[in-house]
């Protein structure tokens, strides 16, 4: 089935030059045009495109606020590409506002679109969204219901689709996010006896009342084995990181752990999850560390955002000498568009 393009650019030219290089293709279909970003959203609405390449500069009406392309995006599960010619720090934050999976340069089109079409198109239909990491970081304010009705409707999903599906929290959230599995339909009795989801509380990484990154990432590391040699899909775990670091929350070794928990999940394909930080609960600096340590923001089940201020780095201790300047705005920028 051919890949359903829509054309979002308020010049004629550019989109006549775009369809130059798609209408060659059989596997690619250009099912629209747009030349503004109402006529985007009511295309999405009525053509449920596979793929958008949305030009960043068309002008946007009054009180326009791109995040309406992004749910829509994500409700269709379709893939947003921004074009742009220049890609500096406003029209960055405005793609991903935009909910936009990739960056294109208007220049090279004509070497870089099919491909970047045809990859993303094609990671669309796996279970990870196209530009997503399996390791993801949930920050949050507000209430911890907030998180928790989110985490719940990101484990049934993780939990329909084979996987065995962990929650790590306090004992109190914990038999909150039971009640919350019991009301989405699951039989949460019969999931645990089975194994297929495990809500856990305990804390045997916790030595002497202080955190110990190399038991839990070894308890994670056997956690994932196990779940694959009982016949998963592969192991989802979504934890609070104030919980999982102990009562006496020293968030010394909580970027180190990150980062070698990254690398985790870049030797276990069958891993995935989710790292949940509630504003308040964690120093600031933990925040930060956050923000510099996840490839992408978990926003909710269906959606996430790539994180462009995360560091790719072959050390903890270049993570831990990194220039922390711009990070306390993406903190603020994540709540305020939650």
């Amino acid at each position: 089935m051919a890949i359903r393009v829509l054309i979002a650019d308020d010049f004629p030219a550019i989109r006549s030059s775009i369809k130059r290089l798609l209408q060659i293709r059989t596997d690619i279909s250009i099912v629209g045009e747009a030349s503004n970003y109402a006529d985007t959203i009511n295309q999405m609405l009525a053509i449920r495109p596979d793929v958008v390449l949305l030009d960043l500069q068309m002008s946007a009406p009054v009180g326009f606020q791109p995040e309406k392309i992004e749910v829509l995006a994500a409700e269709f599960r379709c893939v947003v590409i921004a074009m742009s010619i220049w890609f500096d720090r406003e029209s960055t934050e405005l793609s991903e506002r935009l909910g936009a999976i990739a960056k294109l340069n208007k220049k090279s089109l004509a070497d870089e679109l099919v491909p970047a079409i045809l990859r993303l198109a094609a990671a669309r239909e796996y279970d990870t969204q196209p530009g997503q990491s399996r390791h993801q970081c949930f920050i949050f304010d507000g209430a911890a219901s907030y998180g928790l009705a989110r985490m719940a409707a990101a484990l049934k999903l993780s939990l329909d689709k084979g996987y065995r599906c962990l929650y790590f929290n306090s004992p109190p959230m914990v038999a909150a996010m039971r009640a919350h599995l019991v009301a989405s339909g699951i039989d949460i009795a019969s999931a645990m006896v089975q194994t297929s989801v495990v809500l856990s509380s305990e804390q045997a990484h916790i030595v002497d009342g202080q955190f110990d990154m190399h038991g839990m990432l070894s308890l994670v590391r056997e956690g994932v084995e196990r779940a694959v040699d009982d016949g998963f899909k592969g192991l989802w775990a979504a934890g609070d990181m104030a919980w999982e670091l102990g009562a006496d929350k020293n968030f010394e070794h909580l970027l180190e752990y990150e980062w070698r928990l990254e690398e985790m999940f870049g030797d276990q394909p069958a891993l995935s999850g989710v790292c949940q930080y509630h504003v308040g609960a964690v120093p600031r600096e933990a925040l930060l560390d956050a923000v510099a340590s996840h490839g992408s923001f978990f926003i909710n089940e269906a959606l996430s955002r790539p994180n462009t201020r995360y560091v790719r780095t072959d050390s903890p201790a270049a993570l831990m000498a990194l220039d922390r300047a711009g990070l306390d705005e993406v903190v603020d920028q994540i709540c305020s568009h939650l």
